[in-house]
């Protein structure tokens, strides 16, 4: 989770200086504020203001669904950075945000397939490679531990029927 923080962080300042409104600049702004000073649910309020002013901003919508992850919301991550995908396919952070939602929420195989067609284009991404080992230590746990457990019981009764009317 660490990683996504520091993913989330570093990422800020380039959301701020792309072409949106003033209103939707200043809420990332505000959001940024929030989170270097600790207040995340803060930072999500700002962030989910500025997606619903900027629903077709992919940039916005990663900040927003990163803050969603960190707070522990990964089923609203997902769906939000799903979006930010599909609004922009080729932009390898929103790729990289959506693998680690999905290696969050212990969808390693998915995360795997994403950060491989992220390494496809960018092949030195450091990030990518350790997020990619990590789901890939993750998966092969997964796999040595035993996929299903069935338990059975069986029991009998000594009582009659007559014999349990006359213990009521």
């Amino acid at each position: 989770m660490r990683r996504l923080v520091a993913t989330g962080l570093l990422l800020w300042a380039s959301a701020a200086s792309a072409q949106r409104s003033p209103e939707v600049d200043k809420l990332l702004d505000t959001a940024l504020q929030h989170r270097s000073a600790n207040e995340a649910v803060l930072a999500l309020d700002a962030l989910r203001q500025a997606a619903a002013l900027a629903p077709d901003d992919a940039e916005v919508l990663r900040l927003h669904g990163v803050a969603q992850a960190q707070a522990g919301r990964t089923g609203e991550a997902l769906e939000t950075l799903s979006r930010a995908a599909a609004l922009a396919p080729a932009d390898d952070d929103v790729q990289i945000a959506l693998a680690r939602v999905h290696y969050y929420r212990g969808e390693q195989a998915r995360a795997m397939a994403i950060v491989e067609a992220v390494l496809s284009r960018r092949p030195a991404d450091a990030d990518a490679r350790e997020l990619l080992a990590q789901a890939k230590r993750a998966f092969d746990s997964s796999m040595a531990k035993p996929r299903w457990r069935l338990d059975l019981t069986t029991g009998y009764s000594g009582f009659e029927n007559d014999a349990l009317e006359r213990w009521l």
